[in-house]
């Protein structure tokens, strides 16, 4: 897994936090973890999702997170609220922005 500082010799508590959390993720079914052969429940190989489509609401609620397409949903109604204020470069970026698929 690639999560700076999982693997240090020196500070373990990256690698503590890290399989913390996602053994609760695993818990409430949203993840499949993978140990290293040997190292069960002390180094991970892998954090896999398992979770169907109807569940992500949920998931990204727990991790107190937006997602990428209601981000970017409200990006584009702020652009298009805009975009008569300008009518120099400005608006050419946003028309740009816009036409890029926002």
């Amino acid at each position: 897994m690639a999560l700076p500082g999982y693997h240090s010799q020196v500070d373990p508590n990256a690698r503590l936090i890290a399989n913390e959390q996602l053994a609760a993720l695993e818990k409430l079914g949203y993840v499949r973890l993978a140990w290293l052969r040997g190292e069960e429940g002390h180094l991970l190989e892998s954090a896999t999702l398992v979770l169907d489509a109807g569940r992500v609401d949920e998931l990204f609620t727990r991790l107190n997170r937006v997602p990428v397409a209601a981000l970017r949903a409200r990006l584009r109604d702020l652009l298009l609220a805009e975009r008569f204020r300008f009518s120099d470069w400005r608006l050419r970026a946003v028309e740009r922005a816009l036409a890029q698929g926002l």
